[in-house]
């Protein structure tokens, strides 16, 4: 079921939605259509970096939880959780994504229900209460996110948890400048698609969390340093063996048996200097 909601089309978000929609249909449409088996899709998406966090937050809750998967995109991670057991709802403005998410829903014979709309104007007044919400890469879209997890907030029931998961995390030695610098003249590296990019440090997700009206706020290294890192063709050969080492010794210093008594050394350095992927959970 889709409930539609109105939402403002800023320049910004249209032409987000637009190159998306460029995109899907000429690169990976066709890709994600042929994910026809459940078994197929479910070890797509434990296979892949980018939802490995995403995967391990789902596998920690109990089923049928009610989950709130805001900026579901072409619905992944909605669909994902839709398998697991849970009951999903996914926020997502797009239309053409909609589409996407409804023919592997279809494909796939999994329920879902769909608000088009952005995080900043989920409604207000709608009875529906979930356990859990989600911002799986997301939250940074947002023009407003403040608004958007004060949103989350008021969907939430008592003690239910948001997750910002895979949001961008600017490290300390590089200044917001030079990220819109390296999105405007290498997109492709940064993987940029147009429109609403932001970006903010450890410290700003976790602040942004305290002030929506959240505590409790967990802040953890991201499970994708476990795996091996996938890169862009663009990326050229220097930085794919510079991204390889980096994962390599993160993955021995915070997850290793070996080191991981040492790690309150140096753990909070690496949050302070906003220097890993972190995952953001935080209770109402």
């Amino acid at each position: 079921m889709i409930k539609q909601f109105l939402f403002p089309q800023t320049t910004g978000l249209l032409e987000e939605m637009k190159t998306l929609t460029v995109m899907y249909n000429e690169k990976q449409l066709k890709a994600e259509l042929d994910l026809d088996s459940r078994e197929k899709f479910i070890k797509y998406v434990e296979s892949t970096p980018h939802y490995m966090d995403f995967v391990y937050t789902i596998a920690m809750l109990k089923e049928k939880q009610g989950i709130l998967d805001v900026g579901a995109g072409v619905g992944y991670t909605s669909i994902y959780a839709s398998l697991k057991g849970h009951n999903v709802t996914a926020v997502e403005p797009s239309s053409d994504h909609i589409n996407i998410m409804l023919k592997m829903a279809t494909t796939l014979n999994v329920k879902l229900d769909i608000w088009q709309t952005i995080g900043e104007y989920m409604p207000v007044s709608t009875e529906s209460k979930f356990n859990h919400i989600v911002f799986h890469s997301s939250l940074h879209h947002c023009d407003n996110p403040q608004v958007a997890l004060k949103n989350a907030y008021g969907h939430l029931t008592n003690r239910g948890q948001v997750f910002l998961i895979s949001e961008p995390v600017l490290q300390c030695f590089r200044s917001k400048k030079w990220y819109f610098d390296m999105l405007k003249n290498y997109p492709e590296r940064m993987g940029h698609y147009g429109g609403n990019e932001h970006v903010y440090r450890v410290h700003e997700y976790e602040k942004m969390l305290y002030q929506a009206g959240f505590h409790n706020v967990c802040i953890t290294p991201s499970a994708m340093y476990q795996m091996e890192p996938h890169f862009r063709e663009s990326l050229p050969k220097l930085h794919r063996f510079i991204k390889n080492s980096f994962y390599f010794t993160v993955k021995k210093l915070v997850f290793s048996k070996n080191f991981r008594p040492l790690t309150w050394l140096y753990l909070p350095l690496l949050k302070k200097g906003s220097m890993l992927q972190f995952k953001f959970s935080a209770q109402k």
